[in-house]
């Protein structure tokens, strides 16, 4: 859950420490990242929304999280490629705020996985279900993780996905047509991720821990 964040860690480490000074980056590289972790981040939680294992879907998930980092990053360097000093902090402290954010709900989700496994063997949907009543608190936390990572008001996962949606909005202030363009087009794919996200994570959460028992290692953990 840590761990996968530090390629982005280092990406921007690299670019905005080694790279900062204006003008050492061109602007389509921020552009470049910010249509390929739009473009990830849906391909990620459309490959998440399917999966029937429920491992699966969390590392799928990572990669949507991934995609919304990469994006985050993408939007720092473009406005920092155009002087726009402010905008491009707001975009990296978003980043990173995103980054810790992921850590946290993503460390979780995979904690209860785990238990969930442990008490029934299995991490397959199809052998879940009803573990809401005999592991309620895994149930809890998972729930609110997963309320968390699906961008649910008022939790940590909105507030940095707000900010990201928020910052994309200031790029009137970019005096490229086509800055703006793809901008606006990545934040359109990033909308759509987080509604597709919140399907997948209710989906995940009711098959996993409400109705039935689908298999006696269930009705028995």
């Amino acid at each position: 859950g840590v761990l996968v964040n530090l390629g982005i860690y280092g990406l921007a480490r690299f670019l905005l420490d080694f790279l900062g000074n204006h003008g050492a980056i061109p602007s389509w590289w921020g552009l470049f990242a910010l249509a390929l972790g739009a473009v990830m981040a849906l391909v990620g939680i459309l490959y998440a929304v399917v999966q029937q294992d429920l491992k699966r879907i969390l590392a799928y998930s990572s990669i949507e999280n991934m995609g919304i980092l990469l994006a985050s990053l993408g939007a720092t360097l473009t406005f920092w490629s155009y002087h726009l000093t402010v905008l491009a902090a707001i975009a990296a402290l978003v980043t990173l705020y995103h980054m810790l954010n992921h850590a946290a709900y993503k460390s979780l989700l995979f904690l209860c996985a785990g238990s969930v496994q442990r008490a029934t063997g299995s991490s397959e949907l199809a052998k879940l279900g009803g573990l809401i009543r005999l592991m309620p608190w895994t149930a809890f936390f998972f729930i609110i993780a997963a309320l968390a990572i699906s961008a649910v008001p008022p939790l940590n996962g909105y507030i940095s996905e707000w900010m990201l949606l928020e910052t994309l909005l200031q790029s009137f202030a970019l005096p490229d047509t086509f800055a703006k363009i793809v901008i606006a087009f990545s934040g359109g794919l990033l909308a759509l991720t987080a509604a597709i996200a919140v399907t997948a994570f209710v989906r995940a959460s009711a098959v996993t821990f409400l109705a039935l028992p689908h298999s006696k290692e269930a009705a028995a953990a």
